[in-house]
Order: C-alpha cells, then sequence, then structure tokens
C-alpha cells in the first residue's frame, strides 16, 4: 500500500493511492493511513475552505469532513476509529473528533 501526492498541470494537486489519482484540489498536504490501514486521510484545500478527506485504498473520497479557516493536521484516535483535529472558526479553536 502506498499513498503519495501528485500534481495535474498547473497549480491543482491530487492524491494518489495504490497507483490511483483521486480528485484534484488547490493543496494537498501529506496524507496518512489509518491504523488499520483501510483508509488514507489528507487535509486539502479547495477555494478559500480548508477541510479533511477520508478516502477508500483506490483512491475515492468516501467521506469529507467540514470546512474551517484552519484545520490542524489530524490524529487518530487509540481505537483507529475516528479522527480528531483542531479547527478555527472565527476567533475560537476547537477540537474535533469525526468518525472515519
Amino acid at each position: 500500500m502506498y499513498a503519495g501526492i501528485g500534481e495535474n498541470i498547473g497549480p491543482r494537486q491530487f492524491y494518489v493511492v495504490n497507483g490511483n489519482e483521486g480528485p484534484s484540489f488547490d493543496k494537498v498536504l501529506p496524507p496518512m493511513f489509518s491504523p488499520d490501514g483501510s483508509y488514507v486521510v489528507g487535509r486539502v484545500k479547495m477555494g478559500g475552505s480548508r477541510f479533511i478527506v477520508v478516502l477508500n485504498l483506490k483512491g475515492e473520497v468516501v467521506r469529507q469532513l467540514p470546512s474551517y479557516e484552519f484545520v490542524s493536521e489530524p490524529v487518530f484516535t487509540a481505537d483507529g476509529k475516528s479522527v480528531a483535529y483542531g479547527v478555527m472558526d472565527g476567533k475560537k479553536l476547537i477540537w474535533k473528533v469525526d468518525k472515519l
């Protein structure tokens, strides 16, 4: 299994998971595998929005989490079934936990 970042023509970027290109975004940050290896999680930017995407091992987005002004690097919960991350919502820093 592997996941990485590729660049389309122009400024668009996308994740490559096991040789499969996912959808493109304005910017993608380094991906992380879930502890059980069944998902890839990455932070992306599209327009003025920043959010986390969950991809399957075919590079397909299976879940897009809500967008915010800022999204911190995610970490997995101890059981590996959820992802935790910080977001800026206006002037508030909020810690979120979402199921994969």
